[in-house]
């Protein structure tokens, strides 16, 4: 889970030049004033297939049938001149995303030749017995499609954000730190618990207890920008993150 001014899937060169929000990427795409829009709207579009794919079986759609409508949607997101209606007050990000496949889906419909969805091209490679894995651990007492696309999203963008913290506490040499107390930011260990912690990074409780708060504030302050990256109104990220940790009733 990793999240910082860049995109954690994108190489480094495209991460220094491309650091705009979510909007501004596709905005940039839909005008092509930018030689890594399209690039990293790309990338954009791998991170999110997989909750796009969660909300299409969850509507029901068999799982070659997902996969096919998800491929055929991000070739046409992709496609050149396919973005130019988009306009920059369009609320969240993954509302816009959602919104957009369902009105591809229901225009495909009545189509009964898969194969030609995308144009027999698929710009995101989608591994399907992998997706059917997550799938299938997804909980079952969430009926709502959207949902599960949500809940996607956030623990992609959790994971996001903790690859980004993870790769900042090794360059500041303190991977052995994140690898011991990262579960604190998660809820995998028990929050105020420290003292395996001290015994495995030979301190004390209180240093752990310090170090974790400081974590935990790096995570936030992450989490926060990568949030706001996907909001066009500032004011809204402080209610995201609320509502992204009460996806998981936290």
């Amino acid at each position: 889970m990793s999240a910082s001014d860049n995109e954690t899937t994108s190489p480094h060169h495209t991460q220094a030049q491309f650091t705009q929000t979510h909007w501004s990427v596709v905005l940039a795409a839909a005008n092509q004033q930018m030689p890594a829009a399209q690039d990293a709207l790309e990338k954009l579009c791998q991170t999110y297939w997989y909750p796009l794919y969660a909300f299409l079986r969850r509507e029901g759609h068999g799982p070659e049938d997902a996969k096919d409508l998800v491929q055929g949607f991000l070739a046409q997101l992709l496609a050149k001149g396919r973005l130019q209606s988009v306009h920059p007050a369009k609320g969240r990000f993954r509302s816009f995303l959602l919104a957009c496949l369902t009105n591809y889906a229901h225009n495909e419909r009545d189509k009964a030749d898969a194969s030609k969805r995308g144009g027999g091209h698929a710009p995101i490679p989608i591994d399907a017995l992998t997706a059917e894995e997550h799938y299938g651990a997804e909980p079952m007492d969430i009926p709502d499609p959207a949902k599960i696309f949500e809940r996607r999203w956030a623990c992609i963008l959790i994971e996001q954000v903790l690859q980004q913290l993870k790769v900042q506490c090794e360059r500041d040499g303190k991977a052995e730190l994140f690898e011991t107390l990262h579960g604190y930011l998660t809820g995998e260990a028990e929050r105020g618990g420290y003292a395996e912690a001290a015994a495995k990074l030979q301190t004390t409780e209180g240093a752990v207890r310090v170090a974790a708060s400081r974590l935990r504030a790096d995570f936030r302050e992450l989490l926060y920008r990568e949030v706001a990256r996907t909001v066009d109104n500032p004011a809204d990220v402080e209610a995201e993150i609320s509502y992204l940790f009460a996806l998981f009733g936290r």
